[in-house]
């Protein structure tokens, strides 16, 4: 008898854990996406790529090197999240770092002696998911902004003699050998109220090459 009694208290007592657990609308049921744009944003400067280095500037500047990179991180709740009670929903930590994936050659996917630029912090804040989550309600929206950075990204290269003819610039020659720009990388970790990551996302944008060839 009191055997089955103590199992009814841990059943009890797990059940309680698991309806806390659906409820909280804790950091896994949320997704962050990040959005490049060149020098300014609207739809036509979203990123998508860009041209070969040796391309020549025309009208069409959004597929060129942008003199200002600006990223946006949106926040975007799961659709699971209208099924549950939001009453209890967390906060959580934000940490978003940028950096340059560097090569000797132009190609995305097999790099020569590549190398990671620094990181450039684009976000660390403590963000109210409850808050967020009841605008994006009460809006009818799919997600809310988190950070808009504009990265001074012609200088940012130069600085790191990353060679890409775009501004028609002179190169300084480290050793007789400059580098090129593979991928642009965006880190993103999401904290718990505990301080344990629940959620990290790596976004890689390819800068130059094709995987199966020079098809287009």
């Amino acid at each position: 008898m009191k055997r089955i009694f103590l199992l009814a208290i841990i059943v009890l007592q797990v059940s309680t854990i698991y309806g806390q657990s659906e409820s909280s609308g804790s950091c896994e049921n949320w997704d962050i996406v990040p959005y490049l744009y060149n020098d300014s944003i609207s739809e036509q400067s979203a990123v998508c790529f860009w041209k070969n280095y040796w391309y020549e500037r025309d009208t069409t500047t959004n597929l060129c090197f942008p003199e200002t990179l600006i990223v946006c991180l949106h926040l975007l709740p799961g659709t699971e999240l209208w099924e549950k009670d939001t009453k209890e929903m967390e906060s959580c930590r934000v940490v978003s770092n940028l950096y340059f994936k560097l090569g000797e050659k132009c190609d995305s996917y097999n790099i020569v002696n590549g190398k990671n630029s620094e990181y450039v912090l684009l976000l660390d804040s403590v963000i109210d998911l409850k808050a967020a989550f009841n605008y994006i309600d009460k809006m009818h929206v799919g997600f809310i902004n988190i950070a808009t950075v504009k990265l001074p990204m012609r200088e940012m290269l130069f600085a790191m003699n990353v060679f890409t003819n775009v501004w028609r610039q002179d190169i300084l020659l480290e050793s007789d050998k400059s580098f090129m720009l593979n991928q642009v990388i965006v880190e993103t970790v999401v904290y718990g109220t505990d301080g344990v990551p629940c959620r990290r996302f790596d976004f890689s944008l390819p800068v130059n090459g094709y995987y199966c060839g020079n098809q287009l």
